[in-house]
C-alpha cells in the first residue's frame, strides 16, 4: 500500500502569456524561444486519480530562493477542472530549471522565506479527536510535495522544460495515523459493546498539540505544542460494536514524536441504552511504545477480557478520496493466486535488500520490532485452499532456493493454507508432486516463519480422502511447510489425515532432510506441532534415503531446541536398502534441547535406526493441550484446545490444536 501520490507534469507545447505580477521577481535566466505552458496531469499512484481537488504550489530557482520566471509571486493553486488539472494563476516553464513545492491542503497561506528556503504553512493538532472508525477524522491531513514516491521523502522537484523525464510530484503525509482495532476474547465476552473512548497517556507531555507550522520542503512540524494526553473517540451516533470479530472503533491524526514514549492506553467501554455501566481497561505495553514518524500507519489490535492485551502493526498509509477518508487495508497473500505471484516474483528477482519493503509491498508491510527496528513482513491475510487437479502433476513452486533463499520472515497471522487434492478426477488415492531441491510451502528462507497453519482438504474441512500422496521429487530438504529454514519457527501446526509424505529423490551423495513440518531447521522450532487426527493416519519417509539422511515428524533436523511441541504420525519409513537413515517421532536429529514436548506413541519404523528417545511419549492426546498451555502461556505463545468427541465413557480427545487459528471467510 503506497502512502503517498504523485502529480505528473508534463510540460506542454503551447505559449501563454506571464502570469500578472511575476514581473522583475527572478535573478534566473529566462529564454523566449523555449517557454511552455505549465499545465499539470495529476495522478495518484494508488487509485489512478488523485483524491483531493485543489493543490497549492511555489516555485523558485531550482539553487536559489527567488521566484521562478513565469510563476506566481506568492503562489498558486493547481485546480483540477473538469477532469483538467490547470494552475491559478496561469504559469509558464522555460530552460531555466525551478523547485517546486506544493502542499495540501490547498487554502493554506504560504509564508516564503527567501533567506534560507525554509517556506512554510500554518497547521493545528487537536489533542482530542474523533472518528467514524478508520475514516471521516477530525484532524486535518497535511500534506507536501516530494520528487521521491518513497515514504517520508523530501526529494526537490524540479521543473523546467530541459527536465527530463517530465517532472513528478509525489504528495507526503505529514501526520502519522493511529488506528485501533478492538474485539472481545471469545472467552471473556462482555456486555459493554461500544467504545466510548480511547486514551493515551505519556509522562513529560511528550505528544505534539496545538498551533504550528509545517515546511513544505519537507514535511517538517514546528512551533507545536506538548501535551500528556491525545484522546480518539467515534463519532456520536457512529460507534461500532465489539464482539468476538475485530471492529475498528477509532482513529486518529497525530504529529510526529521526537523520542519514543512510555504510553499508558486506557479503553473506556460503555453499554448502549445504559451510559452508567462503563468498564475500563489500563494497559501498559512495550507494543505501544512507538515512536511515530510521518507518513506511517500505526494499528493496534486490542483484545478485551479479564485484561486487554495489544498487539502493534506499522504499514503504509493511503488516504482514498477526500481529506477525512483514510484507508488502512493490509495488503498480503490471500490466494493462491497472490501466493503463486509471490513466489514466481521472488524466485525470479530475490532479495531486494533494503528496498524489499517497497519492491514486495503487494505481500505484506512493516513493522516495528521489540527493539524499536522496523521489520518488512510477508503477511497471510485469508485462509485459502492451494489445490491439484492433474493427477501426479507439479502442485506448486516453493518460495526460495540456495541461489535466491527467502530473506523476509513469514507470519501466517493465524490463518490457514488448505491443501486440497479433492479436485483430482479419476481416483480414490490422489497424487501431486513437489519439485526442487528445497521444497515444501516455503523452500528456503533465512527468516522467521510464523503462525501459519497447513491444513489437507478444502476450505469447508478436511474432507474425506483415503489416502493421498504428496511427492516430494529431486528433494534435498523437504516439509509440508517449508524445506530449510535458517531462522525459528513459532506457533505453526501441520495436521494432515490419510496423508503420505513421500521424499522420492534419486540416491544423492549428500544428506537428505525430510520431515512433516520442515526438513531441516537450523533455530529452534517451538509450540508447534504434526500430527493426524484420532482415527487417521500419517506416514512420512524416503523412497530411498542417501547417508546421513535424516526423518522425522517434526523436522528431518533441528540444530536449535524443540520446545513445547508434539507429533502424531503413524509411520517413519525408508523403502532403499542401501542405507537406514536416523527417525525420530519429533526429529530424526536434534542437536539442541528437547524440553517439554510430546509425542503420540504407536507408529512404526521401517528399515530406519531410531534415534534416541527424546520427548514425552503418550498413549492419547488426553492432558495434552494442558501440558502445552502451561509452558505457552509463560512464553505468551498461541493457547492450545482439545477437540473432544463422544461423551461421558466412550469421550475421546480427537486432536489438540491452537486456540486462535482464523476460520475461511
Amino acid at each position: 500500500m503506497n502512502s503517498r501520490y504523485d502529480i505528473l507534469i508534463p510540460v506542454l507545447m503551447a505559449v501563454v502569456l506571464l502570469a500578472v505580477g511575476c514581473s522583475g521577481e527572478t535573478t534566473a535566466d529566462f529564454e523566449e524561444e523555449d517557454v511552455r505552458a505549465f499545465v499539470p496531469a495529476v495522478n495518484s499512484v494508488e487509485f489512478g486519480t488523485f483524491p483531493y481537488s485543489s493543490v497549492g504550489f511555489y516555485i523558485t530557482g531550482e539553487t536559489v530562493n527567488t521566484v521562478y520566471p513565469g510563476a506566481p509571486a506568492s503562489g498558486g493553486v493547481l485546480n483540477k477542472v473538469n477532469g483538467v488539472w490547470k494552475p491559478t494563476p496561469a504559469t509558464k516553464v522555460s530552460n531555466a530549471r525551478g523547485r517546486l513545492y506544493a502542499w495540501y491542503p490547498s487554502g493554506l497561506a504560504l509564508t516564503p522565506d527567501m533567506t534560507g528556503g525554509n517556506h512554510t504553512v500554518p497547521v493545528s493538532v487537536p489533542a482530542s479527536q474523533t472518528s467514524v472508525g478508520a475514516v471521516q477524522q477530525s484532524a486535518t491531513d497535511y500534506l507536501y510535495g516530494s520528487g521521491s514516491d518513497a515514504v517520508a521523502s523530501s526529494t526537490p522537484v524540479v521543473v523546467g522544460t530541459n527536465v527530463v523525464p517530465n517532472s513528478t510530484i509525489y504528495m507526503q503525509h505529514a501526520m502519522a495515523q493511529v488506528v485501533f482495532n478492538v474485539q472481545y476474547d471469545a472467552r471473556d465476552a462482555s456486555d459493554n459493546n461500544y467504545v466510548k473512548k480511547i486514551t493515551l497517556t505519556t509522562p513529560n507531555a511528550l505528544f505534539f498539540v496545538g498551533n504550528g507550522t509545517m515546511k513544505v520542503a519537507d514535511g517538517t512540524l514546528a512551533g507545536l505544542g506538548r501535551s500528556s494526553v491525545l484522546s480518539f473517540a467515534p463519532v456520536a451516533g457512529n460507534e461500532q460494536s465489539v464482539g468476538e470479530t475485530t471492529a475498528t472503533v477509532a482513529s486518529g491524526l497525530v504529529a510526529p514524536l521526537d523520542v519514543t514514549p512510555v504510553v499508558t492506553l486506557t479503553v473506556v467501554m460503555g453499554q448502549k441504552g445504559k451510559d452508567t455501566k462503563d468498564r475500563t481497561y489500563t494497559l501498559t505495553s512495550s507494543a505501544i511504545n512507538v515512536k511515530w514518524e510521518r507518513g506511517r500507519c500505526y494499528i493496534y489490535n486490542l483484545k478485551l477480557g479479564n485484561t486487554v492485551t495489544v498487539s502493534q502493526t506499522t504499514v503504509a498509509w493511503s488516504t482514498v478520496s477526500s481529506s477525512t477518508t483514510v484507508s488502512t487495508k493490509e495488503r498480503g497473500i490471500g490466494s493462491f493466486a497472490e501466493f503463486t505471484a509471490f513466489a514466481k516474483s521472488w524466485n525470479e528477482n530475490g532479495d531486494q535488500g533494503d528496498k524489499n519493503a517497497e519492491f514486495y509491498k503487494d505481500y505484506g508491510w512493516e513493522e516495528i520490532d521489540g527493539n524499536g527496528n522496523k521489520v518488512f513482513t510477508i503477511k497471510l491475510i485469508k485462509s485459502f485452499p492451494v489445490t491439484a487437479t492433474v493427477l501426479d502433476a507439479i502442485f506448486w513452486q516453493p518460495v526460495g532456493s540456495v541461489e535466491k533463499p527467502l530473506n523476509i520472515p513469514f507470519d501466517g497471522q493465524g490463518w490457514t493454507i488448505y491443501i486440497d487434492l479433492t479436485g483430482i478426477i479419476g481416483t480414490t488415492a490422489p497424487i501431486a508432486r513437489l519439485s526442487g531441491s528445497y521444497a515444501g510451502i516455503i523452500g528456503y528462507t533465512k527468516k522467521d516463519i510464523r503462525n501459519v497453519c497447513v491444513v489437507n482438504g478444502g476450505l469447508s474441512g478436511l474432507g474425506s480422502i483415503v489416502t493421498s500422496t504428496l511427492k516430494y521429487v529431486d528433494t534435498q530438504y523437504g516439509g509440508m511447510l517449508a524445506g530449510r529454514v535458517d531462522g525459528n519457527i513459532v506457533n505453526c501446526t501441520v495436521e494432515l489425515n490419510d496423508m503420505n509424505l513421500n521424499n522420492i529423490a534419486a540416491l544423492q551423495t549428500n544428506s537428505m532432510y525430510f520431515g512433516g513440518m520442515v526438513g531441516y531447521c537450523k533455530g529452534s522450532i517451538s509450540n508447534s506441532a504434526v500430527y493426524a487426527s484420532l482415527g487417521h493416519g500419517l506416514d512420512i519417509g524416503f523412497l530411498k534415503a542417501s547417508n546421513g539422511s535424516s526423518v522425522g515428524g517434526l523436522a528431518g533436523k533441528v540444530e536449535g531446541d524443540i520446545n513445547n511441541c508434539y507429533t502424531r504420525v503413524t509411520k517413519l519409513y525408508n523403502l532403499g536398502l542401501t542405507s537406514k537413515p536416523t527417525a525420530g517421532a519429533l526429529a530424526g536429529s536434534c542437536l539442541g534441547t528437547v524440553k517439554n514436548s510430546h509425542y503420540i506413541s504407536g507408529y512404526t519404523v521401517t528399515n530406519c535406526t531410531e534415534s534416541a528417545s527424546a520427548g514425552t511419549a503418550r498413549a492419547d492426546f488426553t492432558g495434552l493441550g494442558s501440558a502445552l498451555n502451561t509452558v505457552a502461556t509463560a512464553n505468551s505463545w498461541e493457547q492450545w484446545t482439545e477437540k473432544t468427541t463422544g461423551s461421558g465413557t466412550t469421550a475421546k480427545v480427537e486432536k489438540v490444536y491452537q486456540f486462535k487459528y482464523r476460520k475461511p471467510d
